[in-house]
């Protein structure tokens, strides 16, 4: 009785093996989706939204919004009418496709043009880590501040 305990033990056991080492890409996608952290909260695509869904585009890893940040906004020389504006551009990865910027020239706290400059409107290098890039703006009367956004308009990050 024992051996054959030990029989079904083992045939068991193998099978087990068997399973796992067959699955096993499965079984490591499943369960790190179960245990990361990484990925909480974020929204999920279900069945009901699939109808909505009109376009699905390939877009190149590199050129990615969610790399690219606009930071240390400073107006590098301002002669009458117009300015010269200095935006840091980083990149978390080095790449060669620059990003659109949108620029927000205000008065006060209100936005009361945007000017939208694609990569080969301004000077830029040729790969983008971090950089500083000097754009000139006419202003019009009443324009007193700016923000910026990067974005790619080619990748569907255009709003």
């Amino acid at each position: 009785m024992k051996s054959l305990f030990y029989k079904w033990l083992f045939i068991i056991g193998g099978l087990a093996v068997a399973v796992f080492t067959v699955f096993f890409q499965q079984v490591r996608a499943v369960s790190s989706d179960w245990l990361s952290p990484s990925s909480a909260g974020q929204p999920m695509l279900v069945d009901s939204d699939l109808g909505s869904i009109k376009e699905i585009k390939f877009v190149d890893e590199s050129a990615s919004i969610a790399r690219v940040t606009v930071g240390e906004l400073t107006v590098i020389s301002h002669e009458g009418g117009s300015v010269l504006v200095g935006i840091k551009l980083r990149s978390s990865a080095p790449t060669s496709a620059y990003p659109s910027l949108r620029i927000f020239l205000k008065s006060g706290t209100r936005t009361v043009r945007t000017l939208v400059l694609g990569p080969t409107e301004y000077a830029h290098g040729s790969s983008l880590t971090s950089e500083q890039v000097r754009i000139p703006i006419s202003l019009h009367p009443g324009e007193s501040s700016f923000t910026a956004q990067a974005f790619f308009a080619d990748y569907g990050d255009a709003q």
